[in-house]
């Protein structure tokens, strides 16, 4: 892992680590970020990812919602997996959370002895991201309303930067990068999660979808026959792909990267695991697209800044 860039397999990560992971008996890290809201402020919640999704046209919405209501609880295990990964811990760091949504990783994070901090730039998710860090007893003077291209910090400031699903609706995937390497001290470490273009399933619309390298109106005519809005697509996703990623990454000085990847599931390979005829269709056409092409629908990189490896 002591290349420029470098990929693993989260299923081959013991592979990689000698270490335990640093996680209670229940799976989760030290700090169990299971928070009871008041009611009020879970509606809040509510609310505003009803209307999110929603925008998209999903129809299963109340699935989605209930996990949101949680996603402290399955922040909390993504923060433990980053820990084995990294072979660190994410205590008394300073932290900063990019276009943190509702706030659940910030809250975490603060739960867990850091001085988080985040920027997002909806006003009702940072209300609600404001609220839920009250609760907690952290400060929400250091949520602050803003956008990943120009973030309002000096150099170097933090050990760690999180930027989870939102290079897909920057305007500027190069400009975001560059903020984020420089907002981060020497050794310290950004970490990214956003969907693969690349790959043939939208992230936001949850279904199965044409992207690159599909001009973007073949990928709205699909939408329309599926009977889904197709105004997000134009005004709110950006085509983000590894390869473009891994180049600004590459042309980056003073940085390392590591990206993970997630196998497929198996039930997309096997024909006999769908029932539906959509889903059997999806399975064959996936089949035929693996036979050809490595593209994994995830990207998650670790962003190393003056890796102790040499330059």
């Amino acid at each position: 892992m002591s290349f420029k860039g470098s990929h693993f397999c989260l299923s081959q990560l013991s592979c990689y680590l000698q270490m335990p992971c640093a996680r209670t008996p229940d799976g989760l890290i030290s700090a169990n970020a299971s928070f009871s809201y008041p009611a009020e402020l879970r509606e809040r919640v509510r609310s505003y990812y009803q209307n999110y999704y929603r925008r998209f046209g999903i129809r299963n919405v109340d699935v989605h919602v209930a996990k949101r209501l949680i996603e402290e609880q399955e922040e909390s295990r993504r923060l433990a997996l980053h820990e084995e990964i990294l072979n660190r811990r994410f205590s008394g760091c300073r932290t900063l959370v990019v276009g943190m949504g509702t706030g659940g990783l910030a809250v975490c994070l603060s739960a867990l002895g850091n001085e988080s901090h985040g920027i997002e730039p909806n006003n009702t998710a940072l209300q609600i991201a404001g609220q839920k860090m009250e609760f907690v007893g952290g400060p929400k003077s250091r949520l602050l309303r803003g956008v990943a291209e120009y973030l309002p910090y000096r150099d170097e400031v933090f050990d760690v930067v999180f930027c989870y699903t939102v290079l897909e609706h920057v305007r500027d995937v190069r400009q975001s990068l560059e903020e984020m390497v420089r907002v981060i001290k020497p050794g310290g470490v950004v970490i990214i999660s956003t969907p693969e273009y690349r790959f043939p399933l939208e992230h936001h619309y949850k279904v199965p979808l044409p992207l690159k390298p599909f001009p973007r109106w073949f990928s709205a005519a699909v939408l329309l026959l599926a009977g889904k809005p197709t105004r997000p697509l134009f005004e709110e996703i950006t085509y983000v792909t590894s390869k473009q990623i891994q180049h600004i990454l590459m042309n980056m000085p003073k940085v390392r990267f590591l990206r993970s990847f997630a196998p497929y599931p198996a039930e997309w390979r096997d024909l006999r695991c769908n029932r539906s005829r959509r889903d059997r269709l999806f399975s064959a056409v996936f089949r035929l697209w693996s036979k050809h092409f490595e593209i994994y629908r995830n990207q998650e990189y670790y962003i190393l800044k003056s890796f102790p490896y040499g330059k």
